[in-house]
């Protein structure tokens, strides 16, 4: 009798389920069977896409629907990531055991160097994505996201949709950005699995990411690329066999 994969449930960055992290899923088949947790998307009230709290709620109960009783295996991408650990850390509340909690290249919210807060962020635009970037938080402060948001449909009917997909991941960034503001990121009383990216575009720092205060130890992997390289074709056989050997003992240690 062939035994089953160790379920992991995966919580994608901060556009949703992207190519990348559906090609990592791909790549691991053969070591776990992945649940995606998405985020309440484009669809859903804008209230409820920067509602952090919320979005973890939601990811503890698909977690539970699936997966009632038992140890789980929790992963997250960037700010996926975020809603990984705070899920883990509710479900020990709850009296869940977590086997793996693995993130990747998220940096703690309480994260500083040189006595500055370091945010998350992805690696550095051009001038175009970044005046669309200041314009998009501009309108959303302004009271104006649920107007934008749907107006989406209306922008690839009359620009394509390359357009729409762009205003969709601006309005999603800086939503489901403005939802950890406020957060403060509680303690997990057990092992991380960090992956880094090896290319850092904000110098000085730590290899932990900030996580060592947030947990009782920081396993670190370095993996090939930047934050949003991480998972194209260029890195992804590499980073997999990377990933497949850092999850394999804690997977068998929670099946």
């Amino acid at each position: 009798m062939t035994r089953a994969l160790p379920r992991v449930f995966l919580l994608p960055g901060i556009g949703g389920d992207e190519p990348g992290l559906a090609n990592l899923r791909s790549e691991l088949a053969d070591s776990a069977d992945f649940v995606l947790v998405d985020h309440p998307d484009i669809d859903r009230p804008s209230a409820e896409i920067r509602d952090f709290a919320g979005i973890v709620a939601r990811a503890v109960a698909r977690i539970h629907d699936v997966e009632p009783s038992g140890k789980v295996n929790i992963a997250g991408y960037s700010f996926g990531a975020q809603v990984a650990f705070a899920a883990a850390c509710e479900l020990q509340e709850q009296g869940r055991e977590v086997g793996l909690l693995a993130l990747f290249d998220s940096r703690a919210l309480s994260l500083s160097v040189a006595g500055r807060r370091v945010s998350n962020s992805d690696e550095a635009s051009g001038p175009v994505r970044t005046i669309a970037d200041v314009a998009s938080r501009l309108l959303i402060a302004g009271g104006l996201a649920e107007p934008l948001r749907r107006a989406i449909p209306a922008v690839g009917s009359v620009f394509g949709k390359p357009a729409s997909l762009g205003l969709r991941r601006l309005l999603l960034q800086n939503l489901r950005g403005r939802s950890l503001a406020g957060h403060r990121t509680g303690h997990f009383d057990g092992t991380i699995v960090l992956f880094r990216a090896g290319e850092q575009h904000i110098a000085g720092l730590p290899h932990d990411l900030g996580w060592s205060a947030h947990c009782a130890e920081v396993r670190g992997v370095e993996l090939r690329g930047g934050h949003n390289s991480l998972f194209r074709a260029e890195n992804l056989a590499e980073n997999a066999a990377l990933i497949r050997s850092a999850i394999a003992r804690p997977l068998s240690a929670g099946s």
